[in-house]
């Protein structure tokens, strides 16, 4: 059984997951490769969520259709901060068919969203399933981050245009 301290514990690790992806992307968007390391860190975290997702619904095929539906939108999720960034890589940043104002702006409101959904969906596990091994709560911990990461990337490209 879990003790308030340990949750306690486990909140403030969320926390710190939370603030160091916001710290990393605030520090790493003003250098010069920007573009790239975005680009990239996208292209593995959208892998990441994808296969991970994947990978959940065939060992865990008898969860509640909540939870299973929630593993579908992170491989949505996963799938489209892959396609946007190999996009903007293989056409640079200003690739004409994500350039307009309304797209970018969808784009931008859309990570929000998703940034969003990734760190209240695995804290929500995190905290529901308290009695979880630890990869598995490890891997909860990686959304979040994540999450904080995208939420901070598009939070910055908004704030910029």
């Amino acid at each position: 059984m879990a003790t308030v301290g340990s949750y306690t514990i486990t909140l403030i690790k969320m926390l710190i997951a939370v603030a160091a992806g916001f710290v990393l992307t605030c520090w790493m968007f003003d250098t010069p490769f920007a573009n790239a390391t975005i680009d990239w860190f996208s292209f593995i975290a959208g892998s990441f969520l994808i296969i991970e997702s994947v990978y959940k619904i065939r060992k865990f095929s008898k969860d509640s259709f909540f939870l299973r539906s929630l593993r579908g939108v992170r491989i949505l999720v996963g799938a489209d901060l892959f396609i946007i960034h190999l996009i903007q890589f293989i056409w640079g940043v200003d690739a004409k068919i994500l350039a307009t104002p309304l797209r970018q702006t969808l784009i931008d409101w859309s990570a929000f969203s998703f940034g969003v959904f990734l760190i209240i969906e695995g804290a929500y596990r995190i905290m529901a399933s308290y009695e979880s091994s630890g990869r598995d709560q490890l891997l909860r911990m990686i959304r979040v981050f994540i999450g904080s990461c995208v939420f901070t990337i598009h939070l910055l490209q908004f704030t910029r245009f």
